[in-house]
């Protein structure tokens, strides 16, 4: 039964350390999804695969003349090779791989084997403040949990995760029942616990959504490095936000979708060229090249909308109007005063360093709340939120 964890998984303990085996996950149905990212890298591998083992039989002993091309084509449809066996490698995992716990010398070390393969992951060494056993079903609020109306996945596919006291968190195990993980996680309390300096042992609540924080701190005085320019004053309040900066705005991510747009956009120009110049038979790897860089111009349209985009925040006539204009696209948001529930600074979706970015949150009484500004500074973040809660008069929690 998937609920006897305890005989499912091997447990050993030694002295202050502790090891979990699990057995291969039983994914039931789920089991499909392996089978279509192999299938998936198999398809994604087949013209690259043919391509590669015909340039490598017919290329030419010397790099002169065409010798170029074939070298070229040959380490370019090789990338594209290793890029199908990820796929590949993920479905094989799903099918057949296992995972080990341990905590070992004050850090816990996560390892997922594949036959006589295996690679392990050591979690940072620092203060641990949960284990997060999450899954599907609805837990007792009293554990401190976040409740949920009703499963939108499969009990097989729970995760375990770490909580760290900085707000970080990581993945320690994913995709088994979520009654083995809570028991692994229980286990794991007392290990924890010494190193998150808890005299009583860690808490694991059964959660389906987790927020690193929510901070509804008071900051009255805009932060000294904040660009921001205040106009007005009581309920009439205009704040424009300059833009961050490719580099600062996009949090890294402009560089990589260049550096992705720019590698496909050379290796189209130089396969095309080849194709052209040399006659060759097939167009081969050529429109999934395109399709790529294609990607990649999306990628960079996205990060340069980020870096360049400013924003302006209007409270005027009992209303909070919500402006940002962009090179890419312009938007605009209206809420009445007497719509909006709470203004805080919540947890983004954007993960950097294994920890949310926090974001400037609007919860409307109906409906899903309104998170921007992520990756600003969190102290200009909780300033601007604290000036539009005197200006509109709402709370920092709702309810």
């Amino acid at each position: 039964m998937l609920d006897d964890w305890n005989q499912a998984i091997t447990c050993e303990y030694s002295g202050g350390n502790a090891c979990f085996d699990f057995p291969v996950r039983p994914l039931g149905a789920a089991k499909i999804m392996g089978v279509i990212l192999i299938g998936f890298g198999i398809c994604f591998d087949w013209v690259p695969a043919k391509m590669f083992w015909q340039n490598f039989a017919h290329a030419p002993a010397t790099t002169s003349g065409s010798g170029g091309f074939y070298i070229v084509s040959i380490l370019f449809e090789g990338g594209f090779l290793l890029g199908g066996l990820i796929p590949v490698v993920m479905g094989l995992v799903m099918l057949f791989g296992r995972c080990r716990v341990e905590w070992r010398e004050g850090r816990l070390r996560s390892s997922e084997r594949l036959g006589p393969f295996h690679w392990t992951r050591r979690l940072p060494k620092k203060p641990i403040a949960r284990l997060l056993a999450a899954g599907p079903t609805a837990p007792n609020p009293s554990d401190g949990a976040v409740p949920r109306s009703r499963p939108r996945t499969d009990p097989t596919l729970s995760s375990l995760a770490v909580l760290y006291a900085d707000g970080s968190k990581q993945a320690l195990v994913l995709g088994y029942p979520q009654a083995w993980l809570v028991g692994v996680a229980q286990q794991l309390q007392g290990y924890v616990g010494g190193t998150a300096g808890a005299v009583t042992p860690v808490p694991v609540p059964v959660v389906a959504e987790v927020a690193a924080f929510v901070d509804d701190t008071e900051v009255s005085q805009r932060p000294a490095n904040s660009r921001a320019e205040v106009s007005g004053s009581g309920n009439n309040v205009r704040v424009f936000l300059p833009a961050l900066g490719l580099w600062k705005g996009a949090k890294g991510f402009f560089g990589f979708s260049l550096a992705w747009t720019v590698f496909f956009g050379w290796a189209f120009v130089v396969k095309a060229w080849a194709i052209f110049k040399y006659h060759a038979p097939s167009i081969g790897p050529l429109p999934l090249v395109l399709l790529f860089w294609v990607i990649g111009c999306a990628m960079l349209g996205v990060a340069v909308q980020a870096g360049l985009r400013r924003v302006e925040l209007v409270v005027e006539g009992g209303q909070l109007r919500v402006d940002i204009k962009g090179p890419v696209r312009k938007s605009s948001k209206i809420w009445a005063k007497s719509d909006i529930a709470a203004i805080r600074v919540g947890p983004s979706n954007v993960i950097v360093n294994n920890r949310p970015l926090p974001a400037l949150q609007i919860y409307p009484r109906a409906g899903k709340k309104q998170g921007m500004l992520a990756g600003r500074d969190e102290e200009e973040l909780k300033w601007l939120a604290t000036r539009l809660r005197q200006a509109l008069q709402v709370p920092a929690q709702n309810g």
